[in-house]
């Protein structure tokens, strides 16, 4: 993640918490992490599922680890006077955990964007003791996500979108596809791969208006709209307006959003 893109996040951190809240239940129910249990956090961004895992681990350590130092300074900031929980700057993909060294990893869509994957999940399969477990969510594909498609097709009268799969590469949705995920963490020696599809509506907003400005300001508005002219760009995004205007309920703007709840064993 670039410096904007975790301003972005850090920014707008209480949303994303109130967005992902479901997920993150989910995420750590599959988990069951148990007390006096050893967590690692991958993408642990600015730490909140982090927390909440060391709350149950308790007195068990917990580490996160991130690429990121703007968001592990929020983290390790949230975490003051929490003496089981640390936190690593590194690539989760390449760092030296010691072997069988964590009883569980979860990761709360932290795991999309590794450049090598296999790789990362067998990392991530060596620094996990035998009968251990790997809990995370990953985005379904875009199709599964009326949270973009909605405002993304408005956009789209006036501008081209950009390719949201990436070309199978790192991204929010290289694990879209349930048959290459169950392929990877087999392949990197995981075992009793399940994967379970969670959809909920994501609170975005409080109007549309607000909407449209959180998500003009993320990673995939501005890859879609920056560059483009003051016109084309105020009228993509009246469009993007009226399109979730639909979509508005009492407390705010609702849509969909589908992940992949995955669960392994080491």
């Amino acid at each position: 993640m670039d410096q904007r893109g975790a301003e972005h996040w850090v920014v707008h951190r209480d949303r994303y918490d109130r967005m992902y809240e479901p997920f993150q239940d989910a995420l750590l129910a599959a988990a069951d992490i148990r007390s006096g249990e050893s967590v690692l956090d991958v993408g642990c961004g600015y730490g909140t599922t982090t927390l909440a895992a060391a709350a149950l681990a308790r007195p068990g350590p917990v580490t996160g680890i991130d690429l990121s130092p703007t968001m592990l300074a929020l983290a390790r900031a949230g975490a003051a006077g929490t003496s089981t929980v640390s936190f690593v700057e590194d690539d989760a993909q390449t760092h030296d955990f010691p072997p069988s060294s964590f009883d569980v990893v979860v990761s709360r869509f932290g795991v999309m964007f590794f450049a090598d994957p296999l790789a990362a999940f067998a990392t991530l399969r060596r620094a996990t003791r035998p009968g251990g477990r790997l809990a995370f969510v990953a985005w379904r594909s875009p199709a599964d996500q009326p949270w973009l498609c909605v405002p993304g097709a408005a956009v789209a009268r006036y501008v081209e979108l950009p390719d949201l799969t990436n070309g199978g590469g790192p991204g929010m949705f290289a694990l879209a596809d349930a048959d290459r995920v169950r392929a990877l963490l087999g392949a990197a020696g995981w075992t009793g791969v399940e994967l379970a599809p969670v959809t909920t509506p994501l609170l975005l907003g409080r109007s549309p208006e607000d909407t449209v400005d959180f998500l003009r300001s993320g990673s995939l508005g501005s890859r879609t709209l920056d560059g483009t002219d003051a016109d084309t760009e105020a009228r993509a995004l009246a469009e993007a307006r009226a399109a979730l205007a639909r979509y508005t309920r009492p407390d705010g703007v609702r849509l969909d959003a589908g992940v992949w709840l995955v669960q392994a064993r080491a």
